[in-house]
């Protein structure tokens, strides 16, 4: 037994050092969500929460997926509160790709509602200057992505996905005139609340990114009505094709979910059930703790 302890102790002491060594060419998931569903699908297809942690105000969540690290967060409402829910992970934990799933609004009026599709660019539609010769953008206000050559993506059908450009900004849009009026100025398909700042924070990081959009309104003066019906109706899709994504990805083979038989060493020996207690008194049982089902609304 004593022998047995150390070897853990000892195999512990090697993985720790080896995912440590080998963390940058690992593959570290950041997977932005805008909605819990997400999260949940992810685990359905799945994902095993290792544990959470919070930087600052933002909660981390991470799990494990066929060898992969997956790290979490929710990106919260605006370009600013998503700038730093992203810092705040980035800062704490190396990532090799980003992965965020979400809703936008059509203001194209073309799009598909029940498709998903692959941003390929993104214009901060706030950012410029305004003079009476008319609005100017700011020179990186319009920034290009792209699928991340160093992964293989075929296995999960991702260049098959339509592509989507996506205007970016502080403010939910719902009015039939406005709506028109960003369409016009920014020659884009859709609009959020969360992309551009999200690619900020990823570009000074230098980590490629896969962000895949739904339409869940048309930015009109029904808006509010349409993202709330769905968000009720929603089932979490993006997480399903989130976790097909990441299985199509290389291996992290520094981790111990891609070693069955390392993974069972150290979970340890196998303890024998305590003996049943004796059933306590109703004045010493615990009170229930107070569940809080509540949930800031997102952002599209």
């Amino acid at each position: 037994m004593q022998l047995q302890n150390i070897m853990i102790t000892f195999i512990r002491s090697l993985t720790f050092m080896l995912m440590f060594t080998f963390q940058v060419n690992a593959s570290s998931i950041a997977l932005f969500h805008a909605l819990e569903e997400d999260l949940a699908a992810l685990k359905i297809e799945g994902a095993t929460q290792v544990r959470s942690f919070t930087v600052g105000d933002s909660s981390v969540i991470q799990l494990s997926l066929d060898g992969h690290a997956i790290y979490a967060v929710k990106m919260g409402s605006g370009c600013v509160q998503t700038c730093l829910s992203a810092q705040a992970l980035l800062a704490k934990q190396k990532c090799d790709l980003a992965i965020s799933i979400g809703p936008v609004g059509d203001i194209s009026g073309r799009l598909d509602s029940t498709k998903w599709f692959r941003v390929s660019e993104v214009v901060s539609w706030q950012r410029g200057s305004q003079s009476e010769a008319g609005f100017q953008y700011h020179r990186d206000a319009r920034i290009l992505t792209a699928a991340p050559s160093a992964f293989k993506l075929s296995d999960a059908n991702y260049d098959s996905l339509t592509t989507l450009s996506v205007a970016s900004g502080e403010m939910f849009v719902a009015s039939d005139t406005f709506r028109s009026e960003l369409a016009s100025r920014t020659k884009c398909d859709a609009v959020d609340m969360n992309l551009f700042g999200l690619l900020t924070v990823l570009k000074s990081h230098k980590v490629d990114g896969i962000h895949l959009r739904i339409p869940s309104d048309k930015a009109d003066n029904k808006a509010s009505q349409d993202f709330r019906r769905f968000t009720e109706e929603y089932k979490g899709e993006g997480g399903r094709i989130a976790a097909k994504i990441i299985r199509s990805l290389p291996e992290d083979k520094t981790s111990p979910d891609a070693h069955p038989s390392l993974r069972k060493i150290l979970s340890g020996p196998q303890r024998e059930e305590p003996p049943p207690q004796a059933p306590q008194s109703e004045t010493e049982k615990a009170a229930p703790a107070n569940s809080d089902d509540s949930r800031s609304r997102p952002a599209r």
